[in-house]
């Protein structure tokens, strides 16, 4: 594995690692709130499998949206280098 392709893989490590850890914090508060709006233990258990699979889902489409965005951040720009060109004064 190249240098560059370890970073990459450290950089999607994290990254998931961060999502993840945010997609508890989510879920943790969304369940709160249905708590709070009178949903049961029983009844709150049972939708957690959706709500988990829709954050799941969100974490993967960022993941990707994220990994794509430093993709073409490394990426080399196509550059004109007509511009770059030292004025000259008459």
């Amino acid at each position: 594995m190249s240098d560059d392709e370890a970073a990459n893989a450290r950089r999607r490590y994290a990254i998931n690692e961060v999502l993840i850890r945010l997609m508890a914090e989510r879920i943790k508060a969304g369940c709160g709130k249905m708590m709070d709006a009178g949903a049961t233990a029983e009844q709150v258990n049972a939708r957690l499998p959706d709500v988990i699979e829709y954050y799941d889902r969100w974490r993967e489409e960022t993941l990707s949206r994220l990994m794509r965005e430093f993709d073409d951040l490394e990426r080399p720009w196509p550059v004109d280098p007509s511009p770059l060109k030292p004025l000259t004064t008459n």
